[in-house]
């Protein structure tokens, strides 16, 4: 039984519009989530919230985004483990035109995938990553596929991090 067998027609044609696009997504958890976050993103008015949590599948409980040019180094020391063969073969490190999302449920890479930047430019300083689901929250600004993290400037004394060490197992963080 091949692996394509399982698709439908419009699975099958989704997976190709997005290796053709640009998009590296190959779980069809990561490509309903895609497909929310796309549609939302067009549709979205300066000042209007993206929440990853309410996006398909929310069995994770640390997200990352990782901009253009983010080497695999960084990317292994921000995550905390070693990226999976997926992450490497994204082009992260060598593109221009893409953003990387990584989610993680207690230490291990779930679900990543690259968006492209026309589609949903936005960023994340190393320093406040990783997001938990209260805190992965991204707002519409003026620009055309613009988002800003809401609250990127934080309040002082309150972080909206986890801290990886501090997850236990089948633990919910939010």
């Amino acid at each position: 039984m091949s692996i394509f067998s399982a698709l439908t027609p419009r699975k099958m044609l989704l997976l190709l519009v997005g290796v053709f696009a640009g998009y590296t997504v190959a779980d069809p958890e990561a490509n309903a989530f895609l497909h929310e976050l796309l549609k939302l993103s067009k549709n979205a008015t300066t000042g209007e919230e993206i929440r990853m949590a309410a996006l398909g599948n929310n069995d994770w409980d640390a997200f990352f985004l990782f901009s253009p040019y983010s080497s695999l180094e960084r990317i292994e020391k921000i995550i905390g483990t070693k990226p999976p063969r997926s992450i490497a073969k994204s082009g992260i490190d060598e593109r221009d035109d893409i953003n990387l999302f990584v989610f993680m449920k207690h230490q291990v890479v779930g679900m990543a995938f690259t968006v492209l930047r026309k589609d949903f430019d936005a960023s994340v300083p190393d320093e406040r990553q990783p997001l938990n689901k209260d805190s992965a929250v991204f707002v519409k600004s003026s620009a055309e596929s613009t988002f800003v993290l809401k609250n990127s400037a934080g309040k002082r004394g309150q972080s909206p991090l986890i801290q990886m060490a501090d997850c236990e197992p089948n633990t919910r963080i939010a």
